[in-house]
């Protein structure tokens, strides 16, 4: 009688957890979505104030502008991110495949990280082997990682320094690398990368602002994708972040992430 009692207690306390994540789930997502709304005007603004074909502004105002676009890009970010983590540990998460050229999606993506580099007068460098890169994988969720990538990539590194965005095959698998010059990291840090909120603790990184959940996110849907992340560093030398992706991964062959 008394483990029939204590199994009905813990069902119970079970029950209640299920029903507070999917509150927490969906406050998530409605929050996310309503900020998502003027976020999008502003950055839009933004965008038309910046490119100026007037002429008409100071260049003291550009830099303000520039700096506009910075913050909003990397709040469209962190948005997404945490709508991203909401839905994987809901489970109410699908991934969209669809066959795209990598080769245009990345030069996209360097049009759109721009603005989160360009006042650290960062520059995002394409380096394409292959003339033609196809990729069957969810395309928004492929651009996340790589988005996110170059935003950490552009955290830690210092002004005036270079970003290195690179594709190519190798056999039956498609390998986008990106590479920074920033501080590095040695194997401590590592080993810890991608745990979630994890937050690296040293001179370099200290004073950078982030949640920790940015790369969490991209090992789960690069696993989820049958693929995997590698990551080479260290410390003073930069590092390297390598995803890697079956060219023509299939629902079927997509990984469950708990």
């Amino acid at each position: 009688a008394e483990e029939q009692l204590a199994l009905e207690r813990l069902e119970a306390s079970n029950q209640e957890l299920q029903v507070a994540n999917e509150v927490k789930s969906q406050i998530i997502s409605n929050v996310s979505h309503e900020l998502r709304t003027p976020l999008t005007s502003m950055l839009a603004f933004a965008d038309m104030l910046n490119r100026d074909t007037d002429g008409v502004l100071p260049e003291q105002y550009k830099v303000m502008v520039r700096m506009i676009r910075r913050a909003g890009r990397q709040l469209d970010l962190l948005i997404g991110d945490l709508l991203t983590m909401s839905r994987l540990q809901s489970g109410d998460f699908n991934l969209n495949y669809e066959s795209f050229d990598l080769n245009k999606l990345l030069g996209d993506i360097a049009d759109l990280m721009s603005s989160i580099c360009v006042s650290k007068n960062q520059e995002i460098v394409l380096e394409i082997e292959d003339e033609d890169i196809e990729l069957v994988a969810d395309r928004s969720r492929f651009a996340q990682v790589i988005q996110n990538i170059i935003s950490n990539a552009s955290k830690y590194s210092p002004e005036d320094s270079k970003i290195t965005v690179s594709a190519r095959y190798e056999e039956e698998t498609v390998v986008v690398s990106v590479s920074d010059q920033g501080a590095g990291m040695s194997g401590d840090d590592l080993r810890k990368l991608f745990q979630r909120f994890s937050r690296l603790d040293n001179d370099a990184t200290r004073s950078v602002q982030g949640t920790g959940l940015g790369l969490h996110i991209v090992e789960k849907l690069v696993s989820l994708h049958s693929g995997e992340v590698r990551v080479q560093s260290k410390p003073g030398e930069g590092t390297t972040f390598a995803v890697h992706m079956p060219s023509r991964c299939s629902a079927a062959e997509s990984r469950s992430v708990a």
